[in-house]
């Protein structure tokens, strides 16, 4: 009961701090963490089969930035921009991506020139989106049940090693749903683009190899229901679950249960489509039907598989985008899972 009690009191000290609104949308790279990490990715789909994902990740000196720009168009499969070099800008860009805050908690801006690669070769290219948000930042401080992360916490065995490397949850991470609007112009044809869209944004401390797996279900429904729900297994801690639903009128519902690691990938531990229950604070079931129609692959600094999948859902039985993210540690799972 004791452990279980201090578990509690860690778990609420580890956001301390809170941001304002235009102070948390700016840059975050702290480097007296160990492994500083400032990460914001977007993602978008629609019915068509259209998605894109893009991603940078500011790591401090010492720790090469990360870098993501993949697309799928209906008609022209996948599109994929090379890091290349990646010299660091001003605020948001890295390489020739840059992502502007017109608004902080409300308007985003990506606009992106340069060379993408596809099957049939080289092509040039200028995007111009324009996130627009549907609700406000939920913060995953605020929209989690802190009682599942202590309660992982109290069942390890506490050790100074384990204590060091519980610093890797002290993250701040929102999410944030809304649309993508805009063009991609491809060699001399320019595509209109109406995608769903979330983005996700963390900053901390973050090292990959402490990783042991994971999954991120998150997306909306053209009638407005949106959902995040994330289980994460560290090679120290968990698993831990988090997430939140956001009913049309905007109500925020907390996830404190949902399926488990172990559930759902107990036939495939990367499934092509499953099923998970979500359980939540107001003691409500929702019940979540995904299907993977494509995927975009990573790795990260060798050792942590990523697999962005594009996402269909049925949420209730509502029809929905998003992302679908599972993650598994390269030397635990490498045979199991392609890179």
């Amino acid at each position: 009961m004791l452990k279980g009690f201090i578990a509690r009191r860690m778990v609420e000290k580890t956001r301390s701090r809170r941001y304002e609104i235009a102070e948390l949308e700016q840059k975050h790279v702290d480097t007296v963490r160990p492994f500083p990490d400032d990460s914001s990715r977007f993602y978008g789909g629609d019915q068509n089969g259209n998605a894109i994902i893009t991603r940078i990740a500011f790591r401090g000196p010492g720790r090469p930035p990360e870098f993501w720009y993949d697309l799928r168009l209906n008609g022209k499969g996948h599109l994929h921009m090379s890091p290349g070099e990646l010299p660091e800008g001003d605020d948001f860009r890295l390489g020739l991506m840059q992502y502007e805050c017109l608004t902080p908690g409300k308007k985003w801006r990506l606009q992106c020139t340069g060379p993408l690669l596809s099957a049939k070769g080289m092509h040039q290219s200028k995007l111009d989106l324009l996130f627009e948000h549907r609700h406000p930042i939920l913060d995953y401080a605020d929209s989690s049940d802190k009682r599942l992360i202590a309660k992982a916490i109290a069942k390890r065995t506490w050790t100074p090693a384990f204590f060091r490397k519980l610093k890797d949850l002290e993250q701040t991470r929102y999410e944030q749903f809304g649309t993508l609007t805009g063009t991609l112009t491809l060699d001399n044809e320019t595509i209109p683009l109406r995608l769903l869209a979330v983005r996700d944004r963390s900053f901390g401390s973050r090292d990959w190899r402490r990783w042991d797996s994971h999954y991120t279900l998150s997306g909306r429904t053209a009638d407005g229901w949106c959902w995040s729900a994330t289980a994460i297994l560290y090679d120290f801690c968990g698993p831990l679950y988090a997430g939140f639903v956001v009913s049309p009128d905007g109500k925020i519902d907390a996830v404190l249960s949902c399926t488990s690691l172990d559930e759902i990938g107990e036939k495939d531990m990367w499934p092509e489509k499953g099923q998970i229950v979500l359980k939540t604070r107001a003691g409500k079931t929702h019940k979540l039907d995904f299907t993977r129609t494509g995927t975009f692959p990573y790795l990260m600094d060798e050792s942590y598989i990523m697999k962005e999948g594009i996402g269909s859902y049925r949420f209730d039985g509502h029809p929905g985008e998003g992302l679908i993210e599972f993650g598994f540690n390269k030397t635990l799972y490498g045979d199991q899972i392609p890179v």
